[in-house]
């Protein structure tokens, strides 16, 4: 298992590639040298930048107990989550209809929602990358290894048949990041 740091300096050591990043996730993340207390948001999950260039962006998510992200896309890019602590469930979509823009958008459910536990890693890429990611069993922590840093995404609200461009804020930002997109 490394510590946040080791596997940082690791994934910045070359442009992230299909098969390095997911070793290097394989290895697993100390749970202790990623998150902190003050990242957990009752009912909901944080997006904690770790760390961000032209190439790259780290990011932990904290999933507290009961919390879910809508249907979202990854604006095209590869990215991978590795499952830290706890134990979370995702659901692959695949478009029917629409889902390119904002706008009209019909999406289903693809295969079984998937049970992932501390250890596991989930990738995505453009022709793959429509999910759901939600924290059933409990709180949880996770770390996505994003290929390019993704600045927007479509989500997708299944009851209204729409989806809609989002940006990406993050909850934490380190201080000595100049990423200045922090929620409103």
């Amino acid at each position: 298992m490394l510590a946040l740091g080791t596997l940082v300096r690791a994934l910045t050591a070359a442009p992230p590639d299909p098969v390095r990043v997911p070793a290097l996730l394989a290895e697993g993340v100390d749970p202790a040298t990623l998150a902190t207390p003050s990242w957990f948001r009752t009912g909901g999950y944080t997006r904690n930048l770790i760390h961000r260039d032209a190439r790259l962006a780290i990011v932990c998510l904290c999933w507290d107990a009961g919390a879910s992200s809508p249907v979202h896309g990854h604006d095209g890019q590869r990215c991978w989550m590795a499952v830290a602590e706890g134990t979370l469930a995702v659901q692959s979509f695949a478009i029917v209809s629409g889902g390119r823009a904002p706008g009209p958008a019909v999406v289903r459910p693809r295969g079984r929602r998937e049970r992932l536990r501390a250890g596991a890693i989930d990738a995505r890429d453009p022709e793959n990358d429509l999910h759901r990611v939600s924290s059933p069993f409990g709180r949880a922590i996770s770390l996505h290894v994003y290929a390019a840093p993704i600045e927007r995404c479509l989500v997708f609200d299944l009851a209204r048949g729409v989806c809609r461009e989002t940006r990406l804020v993050y909850d934490t930002v380190p201080a000595d990041s100049h990423d200045e997109r922090r929620p409103e």
